[in-house]
């Protein structure tokens, strides 16, 4: 039985892996209204998944990078900000939120470049 369970978790978070690896078009809308579009880039490195943000001329390494299930949460720093991302991917779209340190929180939408 656990042989069996452990595989099937195994199966899963693979699948999930190989469904978000690659570019991701993101549009996240502030609680204020402020929009800011930026590409999130996921690699899978031997089976350990990791990303970055690719933002104006800028990329900036992700941290805290975890899967569960289908959903994604990962923390990025940007001008003296923390930012806090928990994001569900589903058919090639994805949809989530963000807080950042600085108060500001918001909403993310995105499809696969």
């Amino acid at each position: 039985m656990f042989r069996t369970l452990a595989l099937f978790f195994l199966t899963a978070a693979l699948s999930l892996a190989a469904d978000i690896t690659g570019k991701w078009e993101l549009l996240g809308t502030g609680s204020d209204g402020e929009q800011s579009q930026v590409q999130l880039i996921i690699r899978d490195s031997g089976g350990k998944l990791s990303g970055f943000i690719n933002v104006q001329d800028a990329s900036i390494p992700t941290k805290d990078f975890t899967v569960s299930g289908d959903e994604v949460s990962f923390k990025i720093s940007a001008e003296g900000t923390t930012y806090s991302l928990k994001l569900v991917f589903k058919d090639g779209n994805v949809k989530g939120t963000f807080s950042g340190s600085d108060g500001k929180t918001g909403k993310v939408d995105g499809k696969k470049a």
